[in-house]
């Protein structure tokens, strides 16, 4: 009897532990502004239109993205012709420009 009491009172104390880190890490990722992919990829091409042109944020597409813990982390495809590609690093957390750079 003792046994059985002592499993009830473990599951419980599971059940809300697990609740409350569900909750936790639902509040922790809506503190993230850019919390898609999609967001991250219209960000990043208006940044590049802004800073290189409309010309190479289109010669540039398919973009490569990769997400890290707290950025997104965007490559332009290397174009046809000579030159390079841009890069771009966006914060999750307020959509921030961390760093921009194009390759020649």
């Amino acid at each position: 009897m003792m046994n059985k009491i002592c499993l009830f009172i473990i599951l419980v104390f599971l059940c809300f532990t697990s609740a409350f880190a569900k909750d936790f890490l639902d509040k922790k990722e809506s503190n993230m502004l850019v919390s898609s992919e999609n967001m991250a990829l219209e960000l990043a091409e208006i940044y590049i239109k802004n800073v290189y042109g409309n010309t190479v944020s289109i010669n540039q597409k398919p973009y490569r993205i990769i997400e890290e813990k707290d950025v997104w982390i965007i490559n332009g495809a290397p174009p046809q012709a000579l030159g390079g590609n841009f890069h771009i690093v966006i914060s999750k957390k307020d959509g921030r420009v961390e760093k921009i750079t194009h390759s020649k």
